[in-house]
């Protein structure tokens, strides 16, 4: 009987270092799930930057003339413009913090795969979509980065592709 109290005191023991270590791991994720939050201060409910596409972005280009300026296309049907000298540095959270996004074009109908710079005149981009048409963008005046979907925009224009263009 003397034989089994000892055991008894031990695992009582080992519980409550277990119960300890069980408070550090609690104390540890805690810590972990603070962090998480600090994260999503800079963002939106559902994890995205202010202005960011809300689908797949299919393709990306560099303007070659303003290297500062990235043009990328979307399944959301949108092309937008970047200007990635107006971004802030991560965890910098300012009021006065410009968004790095320049322009919001939608005049496709459906998802954009590709866009590209002209290469010596930087200010035009095309860009190509799963609605058939191909279009040219002025990105210089203000008209082109209304978020309108008309394509007799003055600065788009637009070329209906058919289908079996071969």
């Amino acid at each position: 009987e003397e034989d089994v109290e000892p055991k008894e005191e031990e695992e009582e023991e080992e519980e409550e270092n277990d119960k300890e270590g069980g408070e550090e791991e609690a104390a540890k994720k805690k810590k972990k799930k603070k962090k998480k939050k600090k994260k999503k201060n800079n963002s939106t409910e559902n994890g995205l930057q202010m202005g960011s596409h809300t689908d797949a972005v299919m393709g990306l280009s560099w303007n070659k003339i303003h290297r500062q300026v990235l043009a990328s296309a979307s399944a959301d049907c949108t092309v937008k413009l970047w200007d990635i000298t107006r971004a802030s540095s991560p965890g910098i959270t300012s009021s006065s913090a410009q968004s790095p996004l320049a322009a919001t074009y939608q005049h496709h109908t459906n998802k954009v795969n590709c866009v590209a710079w002209h290469p010596s005149e930087g200010t035009i981009l095309a860009s190509g979509s799963y609605d058939q048409s191909v279009c040219l963008i002025d990105a210089r005046t203000a008209g082109g980065a209304s978020t309108s979907s008309s394509s007799s925009s003055g600065d788009v224009r637009r070329v209906k592709i058919p289908a079996d263009c071969e």
